[in-house]
């Protein structure tokens, strides 16, 4: 036979043995500088990942013989990609450090 459930609830605060601390109460400034920072460092190594990615495919493309595409592939990628993607990641990055510092 099952244990009748408990109709007196806890007090509030307290947890069930062995359940571990409580969490901290929210606080949106740290929240904020939470999301901040991984979007910073999120798009800054995204930007370098596909820069990388970028010459890996250039040296491929060179060592292969194919000149014809290597030069399309640096005109698609400085004319295009380069230029939002660090726009991109330099505004994360200016918000992220003077945001941390401002306030």
């Amino acid at each position: 036979m099952a244990t009748p459930p408990n109709p007196i609830p806890p007090p509030a605060g307290s947890q069930p043995p062995g359940a571990g601390p409580l969490p901290p109460p929210y606080s949106p400034e740290q929240h904020r500088a939470r999301t901040a920072s991984k979007l910073a460092f999120g798009l800054l190594g995204m930007l370098g990942v596909i820069i990388l990615v970028h010459y890996a495919f250039l040296i491929a493309l060179v060592f292969w013989k194919h000149d014809d595409y290597a030069a399309s592939l640096v005109v698609d990628f400085s004319h295009a990609w380069l230029p939002v993607l660090s726009g991109l990641a330099g505004a994360a990055a200016t918000y992220y450090f003077t945001t941390r510092n401002g306030k």
